[in-house]
């Protein structure tokens, strides 16, 4: 082989290692839990938590209670606060909500019974959009 293609196939490879360090050191994104936690709730009892500032245009949370509840997003931790979102006599979800981008929200939750005994268990986990792996240094 000539010298100056063998220069050039050893510039060429060169050029394809840096370029694959550089790709596989690249930040990669996905969901981040943001909050997790577990709560209790008497009969009709309520709860907010937040508030949340996620990056990008949706909330996304997974709830799981023992009893049925419901459950929204509002921009105030305020109890019987308008929202959006509702899911009513749900025991588990997986929910994506939309959002504005320039307001923080709450998840709301609220057990759907009006009497009764016994405390509702509910475990919810908030995500957010951030760095996964290969995160810059801040």
């Amino acid at each position: 082989m000539p010298r100056s293609i063998g220069v050039v196939v050893l510039g060429i490879l060169g050029i394809a290692v840096a370029f694959g360090t550089y790709k596989s050191q690249r930040a990669i994104y996905g969901e981040v839990t943001w909050m997790s936690g577990t709560a209790t709730l008497n009969p009709g009892g309520s709860m907010s938590f937040g508030p949340t500032f996620p990056e990008g245009t949706h909330v996304r949370y997974d709830i799981s209670a023992s009893l049925p509840l419901s459950t929204a997003v509002v921009e105030s931790d305020a109890a019987g606060t308008a929202g959006w979102c509702w899911r009513h006599g749900i025991l588990n979800v997986a929910e994506d909500c939309p959002r504005l981008p320039s307001k923080p929200v709450f998840v709301y939750i609220k057990d759907d019974r009006s009497g009764g005994g016994g405390s509702n268990i509910v475990k919810l986990t908030i995500y957010h959009w951030g760095c996964i792996r290969n995160c810059p240094e801040k």
